[in-house]
């Protein structure tokens, strides 16, 4: 027993030799809200920690500092200080750790937020505060050289005029919560010395922490010269951008509550405005190619090549209808337009089936002339197909070509009989004629044929030769198979066989033996 308790008692003087000690504040499970330090001075030494309960011996524990000011605070056990978020001391089946103030921090309000995980899951937390002060409120405090009231308003009064558009969000804020402070101290009559030398302190130090803005020095350094450039043609989107960044810039600088960010996005966007003024583009290529196109004529390229150019036309009349063009834009659609000029699929068969529509039916076979429609009719479908290739513009011009050439002319023959009737007597002869139209046909040979040789003959060379009365029919045939003929009548007598013939010669005999009769 007598050895237990000396054990006991040199843990405690070895403990005690750390700067630890074992009497610590004990907080409940689970902890208050909020655990506030006992103030002290500057130059104080080790605190009183906070002994916490942190969860079960087999229970994973964690436990870390966040907020304002983790950096005021550490964790430790009773056998070390600030080392990693997993030191802990077992007591009564609990994980227990400290938490205490580091020493030397300067006057001022620290904060931080103590939070304590299992498992990686957040199961508890609480604020902790501690204040350092310059004196405490003794009757000896004017020994100490405590802050008054009036030193706290007149720095008050200084910290209120800083703009912020020249320091850093961060700093700004910290002065801002410094501003606050000092406010509620000289609001408040009843404040105590602490309050104020608390409040001075922290102000002072919020006022010196600031941190400069080199956005801000940048924009003011480049405002004036942004505000004396002067227009000298640029287009006027690019010129309305520049003076509203430089509006901008200025309203942000006037602004005693711009952010340093809000400082800096300004001046980006006034460099960015600047770099890109642009001087209107030089249209004079491009009005002249445009001048150019208007000229030609659609029905000479296909649809597909057509339209692709009469897009790009449209587009590069926009640019030309636009005072803002740049000339890189201006640039960008004439090297299109060109393209799409050289694109262009010259056409033949538009004017192939121009031709061909010029041809008469009449001079031509039916066999001929009705392939040739065919090929017209492909032609036109193709030609009227706004997704045409070229390979089937090709195919169809070459077979309407091909029709085209294969046209046959249609031959007309025309037979010439000698001046006379077409009455024949016995053993007369007529030699017959012909002709071709056009006269260039080929195929000029005729083959002569009488349907009744025994009524009259014709020879090769088309005589006929008339051998006893009766009708026939003279042939003449082209060895192309073009036919025409002449029908003939061979009579006993000038007048012929017929009534009227016989009528004629009853007549002749009547008057002429008639006469006779008389002069007899």
């Amino acid at each position: 027993m007598k050895r237990i308790i000396s054990t006991m008692l040199a843990l405690v003087l070895v403990l005690s030799v750390l700067g630890v000690g074992v009497t610590a504040i004990q907080t409940p499970w689970p902890p208050p809200t909020h655990h506030v330090f006992p103030t002290a001075i500057v130059g104080y030494g080790v605190q009183t920690p906070l002994r916490n309960r942190a969860g079960e011996v087999a229970t994973i524990t964690q436990f870390s500092l966040s907020g304002e000011n983790p950096s005021a605070f550490q964790f430790g056990a009773p056998f070390g200080w600030g080392g990693p978020g997993e030191d802990f001391m077992l007591s009564w089946g609990y994980r227990h750790f400290y938490v205490r103030p580091v020493v030397g921090l300067e006057p001022g309000i620290y904060t931080a937020t103590v939070t304590i995980s299992q498992l990686l899951v957040a199961v508890a937390s609480f604020d902790v505060s501690f204040t350092v002060v310059v004196c405490l409120e003794d009757p000896n405090a004017n020994e100490c050289n405590c802050v008054t009231r009036v030193a706290l308003n007149n720095l008050y009064i200084r910290a209120i005029f800083i703009r912020r558009v020249n320091y850093t969000t961060a700093s700004w804020r910290a002065l801002q919560t410094a501003i606050n402070n000092a406010q509620a101290v000289l609001n408040n009559e009843n404040a105590a010395q602490v309050q104020v030398n608390v409040a001075f302190h922290a102000l002072q130090s919020a006022m010196n922490g600031l941190q400069e803005c080199e956005a801000t020095g940048n924009l003011l350094e480049f405002l004036p010269i942004a505000m004396i450039v002067p227009n000298t043609g640029f287009t006027p989107a690019s010129w309305n951008a520049f003076q509203l960044a430089i509006y901008n810039a200025q309203a942000v600088l006037d602004d005693v509550n711009a952010t340093s960010e809000q400082v800096q996005q300004r001046l980006d966007e006034l460099t960015s405005a600047g770099g890109q003024l642009d001087d209107p583009g030089n249209k004079t290529d491009l009005a002249s190619w445009l001048i150019f196109l208007q000229q030609i004529t659609r029905s000479n390229f296909s649809h597909a090549s057509w339209n692709a150019l009469h897009t790009v036309i449209g587009q590069a009349q926009t640019i030309m209808d636009d005072p803002n063009a740049t000339q890189e834009q201006v640039d960008t659609i004439l090297e299109a337009l060109i393209s799409a000029y050289n694109d262009l699929v010259h056409c033949d068969l538009y004017v192939l089936l121009a031709q061909a529509r010029t041809h008469a039916q009449h001079r031509y076979t039916e066999e001929s002339w009705n392939a040739l429609q065919t090929a017209i009719t492909n032609a036109q479908t193709i030609w009227n197909d706004l997704n045409a290739t070229p390979a089937q513009i090709d195919e169809q011009l070459a077979a309407l070509q091909l029709e085209i050439d294969g046209l046959e002319i249609r031959v007309w023959l025309i037979l010439y009989v000698p001046l006379g009737n077409l009455h024949f007597l016995p053993g007369q002869t007529r030699q017959f004629s012909y002709i071709f139209e056009p006269a260039d046909a080929q195929h000029r040979s005729v083959t002569w044929a009488s349907d009744n040789p025994s009524v009259a003959t014709v020879t090769a060379d088309g005589l006929v030769t008339a051998v006893t009365p009766g009708n026939v029919t003279i042939t003449a045939t082209t060895e192309c198979g073009i036919q025409n003929f002449i029908p003939l009548r061979v009579s006993r007598t000038i007048f012929g066989t017929s009534w009227e013939a016989n009528f004629l010669n009853w007549l002749l005999f009547f008057f002429g033996f008639g006469w006779l009769w008389m002069w007899f």
